[in-house]
């Protein structure tokens, strides 16, 4: 392994990261275009002991997606598998207060909206998602491709 690779591997030093729905429903569909830089991404975070958060509502949506692009037996496992290896965020009524108050001052899409608020309020250190309009304003936020290029 090069002296490059090497600094670039220890460079995952985030304790907790919060990984959007999309980076999710690339782990189960190998069709997907991020499918594998998702999965190195995972892989390495979890390899790394280190806390790997997403929201309550993403698991729906993950069984939603994945049971429609391969079939409901893996979306369960999809699940299952999510829900040993992830620590999953709620929100509440102060949470989408908080989400409603930042839609009317410059944040566009309530469900990314959710999402950050969900990942700042648990401290997360980064957020990873490859939806180009997601909009965190006080967390580093990664598409998979610059997430790999930068640390893995």
């Amino acid at each position: 392994m090069s002296a490059s690779k090497a600094s670039r591997q220890t460079a995952v030093t985030f304790k907790k990261v919060f990984l959007d729905a999309n980076i999710l429903i690339d782990l189960f569909d190998s069709s997907r275009q991020s499918f594998h830089e998702s999965k190195r991404i995972y892989t390495t975070l979890y390899q790394n002991d280190v806390t790997i958060c997403t929201s309550c509502d993403i698991a729906t949506t993950v069984y939603y997606l994945t049971a429609r692009s391969v079939n409901t037996k893996e979306a369960l496992e999809a699940i299952e598998i999510i829900n040993q290896t992830i620590h999953i965020l709620p929100f509440g009524n102060d949470q989408i207060e908080q989400a409603i108050a930042l839609m009317r001052n410059a944040y566009r899409d309530f469900e990314d909206t959710l999402q950050y608020i969900s990942a700042k309020e648990s401290g997360c250190e980064a957020i990873i998602s490859n939806d180009k309009n997601f909009t965190a304003k006080d967390i580093p936020l990664f598409s998979s491709k610059e997430f790999v290029a930068k640390y893995l």
